[in-house]
């Protein structure tokens, strides 16, 4: 009688395998999201801050404002445009160049201004300085994955001009 030499895997074999997987499938997950959302809040906190050196640097090299002003109303999450500003009003009007703009339709990083109320618009000066509505401003970023840990980050800007991130860091979602 001959002997057959088999190639390939038993069922059982397979199965362990895709238990083993499965396992490690449900581990990985939450992190890898808790990962994006970390990266996507520091994609969001990048460009703020770009965004803010940008207006700086056109402002002082033209020498005239230039003002950064969120899509709708004072709703930063959305997006922004930057522009100078003749007349200092926080509107974009007829001689006002268009320098750049910013738009998110993916929602999972939130950006909210805040400071007793929300930032209607940041304009930077000849001078560097910064004239927004209201006075001093701040800029919460988070992003939450599917783990418990919410991602969150804050830029605080000041009328002199200066803008700094002042913590970066994860708390819990819940």
């Amino acid at each position: 009688m001959m002997m057959m030499n088999n190639k390939g895997f038993t069922l059982m074999e397979l199965l362990i395998v895709l238990a083993i997987l499965a396992i490690l499938l449900v581990t990985v997950i939450p992190s890898f999201s808790d990962f994006i959302a970390k990266n996507k809040k520091n994609a969001l906190l990048t460009d703020l801050y770009s965004t803010f050196a940008l207006a700086q640097g056109e402002t002082v090299k033209r020498r005239i404002a230039v003002t950064i002003r969120p899509f709708k109303s004072a709703n930063w999450a959305k997006g922004w445009k930057v522009f100078t500003d003749h007349d200092r009003n926080g509107r974009k009007n007829g001689k006002d160049e268009l320098l750049n703009t910013l738009s998110y339709s993916d929602q999972s990083a939130r950006l909210d201004s805040t400071f007793n109320q929300s930032i209607k618009y940041i304009i930077f000066k000849p001078n560097g300085t910064i004239k927004s509505q209201p006075n001093r401003s701040t800029f919460n970023i988070f992003s939450c994955g599917k783990g418990a840990i919410k991602t969150k980050a804050v830029i605080k800007v000041q009328s002199s001009g200066n803008y700094k991130i002042t913590n970066n860091n994860e708390i819990s979602c819940s």
